[in-house]
């Protein structure tokens, strides 16, 4: 499966990671929901493959679904992105934890993070989710760090974003939306989807 290239340099304003063993749903259920509220959204394949090319920037799914990213981790150029988000998967975050590359992106961002399912504990790693409120799929709060976790479908707090699994997903992108742009147009998608938000 191809994805929906949108790459445009300095005009991102979010980028998702995956790597081999995503759960698919909730990369593309974001990736979905933010283009749909007009956000512009690139997915950044994080695996050892070196260039550019289609090939590179094809990772497999949980389920076995490959998937075609906009852009190689080795060409992400960080811009102007107001967050970065992390989906889960066990095996997926695993390996999104072994990229040195994505740690240092992860770190030096200043902007919103945003994870769901076991991602969050990609951040808890780098120690970025310390003295926030955080939720994650269930027994893996071990791997949060120093947080104080509720175990609960989707907690925002400050510039952190964290949801406990793919029954959260859709929940999780609204709240992204109403982040970059606003609670009616995180309605106006909830309502294009049919909906029924908590």
């Amino acid at each position: 499966m191809k994805l929906n290239p949108m790459v445009r340099g300095d005009e991102m304003e979010a980028s998702i990671f995956v790597a081999d063993g995503v759960e698919e749903c909730e990369a593309l259920l974001v990736v979905d929901l933010l283009r749909r509220g007009g956000i512009e959204i690139q997915t950044v394949a994080v695996n050892d493959a070196a260039g550019d090319d289609e090939k590179a920037r094809t990772i497999v799914s949980s389920h076995q679904v490959p998937l075609t990213c906009d852009v190689h981790i080795n060409n992400f150029a960080p811009s102007d992105e107001q967050v970065l988000i992390i989906p889960g998967g066990k095996l997926g975050v695993n390996n999104l934890k072994a990229s040195a590359k994505l740690s240092q992106i992860l770190r030096s961002h200043q902007g919103n993070l945003a994870a769901v399912c076991a991602g969050p504990t990609v951040l808890g790693a780098l120690g970025l989710l310390d003295g926030h409120k955080a939720t994650v799929y269930p027994g893996f709060q071990d791997g949060l760090g120093n947080v104080d976790y509720n175990d609960t479908g989707l907690i925002r707090d400050g510039r952190i974003i964290t949801a406990r699994a793919l029954g959260s997903s859709i929940d999780f992108a609204l709240a992204i939306i109403t982040l970059l742009r606003d609670e009616a147009q995180a309605q106006q998608v909830a309502a294009q989807i049919c909906y029924q938000t908590h």
